[in-house]
């Protein structure tokens, strides 16, 4: 019964005529240079930003940490 009742409130079209249109983007999972650029273009970023994330995920692409790391 009560599962009847859901099913026909959801089934239906919206009627309430609110309706908000949001712009999405997708980017491909990961992190490399080329998302990093694709990230910083979006959000209109000056171009001399983006010298150290691209850096950072060029040495995480390669497997690299940091200097002075536990790992090392």
């Amino acid at each position: 019964m009560a599962e009847d009742i859901i099913q026909q409130f959801t089934s239906g079209e919206y009627k309430e005529g609110f309706v908000t249109d949001v712009e999405q983007e997708f980017i491909p999972k990961g992190l490399n240079e080329d998302i990093v650029r694709m990230i910083s273009a979006r959000k209109e970023e000056p171009q001399w930003l983006l010298g150290r994330p691209s850096q950072v995920a060029g040495h995480a692409a390669a497997g690299l940490g940091p200097s002075g790391y536990a790992g090392d």
